[in-house]
């Protein structure tokens, strides 16, 4: 409520921010909006999960000891997820205190409605800080644990009943199926509203999440002269090894690297007959009674990398891909041998495999 000494202190908190403006421009501005940054606000919420996610890995390690009962862990994921999210918000947000992530970030929530007053300030009020007994209320706090750990756990609850049992395939007069598909619709539509909410985060710098936005907490600055306490070059340093990391599991398991290989073969061998019939073509060149390039001299005296040892009837004798002798010998096509385990394992990487010596495409084999 609005009182005396509120008013008061709004008018000395006006007349500061009306100096401070006046110093460092040179002239008579108001200060137009608070200045807390969307980045430090959106990094206290990946910090928070980040500890979450760290506090579920002592757990679950923690648990491994019990191998006995390791089926009941299972069961109750949802419980423990929501445990820690409880122990998270009992020491932050229960006391008033910011979470660990915010604190961090030199970030706190104040209760917005108390900024919505129309008295002494007007237009000024929005743009401060913080003001005595600005923080948020009991209630609000109350319902912002209920949306931070009893409604995911019941959601989370739920769902596992519903995939384990299969509720989606019951009788559509079944009350299960009916709760599925309202869960379901409840999911969507919720999705919708914080795609929207981030929209308007992203405009506003307000309300980084929709239960803030529903129980007006916003997040400001705890303090006006205090800094950000995280170091921008790990954390630039880590987003860069994070998202190089992510983008080759994304792309390295599309890649045919056997194509590439078949492609490799095929340049060479290429390049190996164009080389070798140009070296045909080169004549005997003398100089002073001395042979000093003969084209075709030297060829066929360096052994190829990828041929096999062959033995006395010029049958090779040794696997192309393991270069042993092989095992369980199978003869392609082409003529070449190899290990039944590395042809079998290749073909069924690639069914159109192609013989990794004469790049000659694999259509039947034999033992031999």
């Amino acid at each position: 409520m609005w009182s005396p000494s509120l008013s008061s202190e709004l008018s000395a908190a006006v007349d500061t921010l009306d100096n401070v403006s006046n110093q460092r421009n040179g002239h008579y501005s108001h200060i137009t909006q608070i200045p807390v940054t969307k980045v430090s606000q959106l990094d206290g919420e990946l910090l928070d999960c980040e500890l979450q996610n760290l506090m579920k890995q002592q757990l679950d390690g923690a648990l491994k000891c019990l191998p006995q009962y390791q089926s009941v862990f299972a069961r109750i994921q949802p419980e423990l997820n929501a445990f820690v999210r409880f122990i998270l918000w009992c020491f932050s947000h229960r006391t008033n205190n910011p979470s660990p992530g915010n604190l961090l970030q030199n970030l706190r929530y104040r209760n917005e409605l108390v900024y919505y007053q129309t008295s002494l300030g007007g237009s000024y009020l929005p743009m401060l800080l913080k003001v005595n007994g600005d923080e948020p209320l009991r209630i609000q706090r109350f319902l912002h644990g209920i949306g931070t750990v009893l409604i995911p756990y019941a959601f989370d609850r739920i769902k596992n009943a519903a995939l384990i049992s299969q509720w989606s395939s019951l009788p559509e007069n079944d009350y299960r199926k009916k709760i599925s598909e309202w869960i379901d619709k409840l999911e969507k539509l919720w999705n919708v509203l914080q795609v929207l909410n981030l929209f308007s985060f992203l405009y506003s710098g307000k309300y980084r999440s929709l239960l803030d936005r529903i129980l007006f907490m916003r997040l400001v600055y705890d303090k006006v002269e205090g800094g950000r306490d995280v170091a921008f070059e790990f954390i630039n340093q880590q987003l860069l090894y994070d998202g190089f990391s992510n983008m080759l599991i994304a792309i390295l398991p599309i890649i045919d690297w056997a194509r590439f290989q078949r492609v490799w073969l095929r340049l060479q061998s290429l390049s190996k007959s164009f080389l070798s019939s140009l070296e045909k073509r080169i004549p005997v060149i003398t100089f002073r009674g001395k042979r000093i390039y003969a084209g075709n001299a030297n060829h066929g005296e360096k052994e190829d990398e990828n041929t096999q040892v062959s033995d006395a009837n010029g049958n090779p004798i040794t696997c192309a891909f393991c270069s042993e002798e092989p095992c369980m010998a199978y003869e392609i096509d082409c003529g070449h041998r190899y290990c039944y385990y590395c042809l079998q394992s290749h073909f069924m990487a690639n069914p159109n495999m192609t013989c990794h010596i004469c790049n000659t495409l694999v259509t039947s084999s034999r033992r031999i």
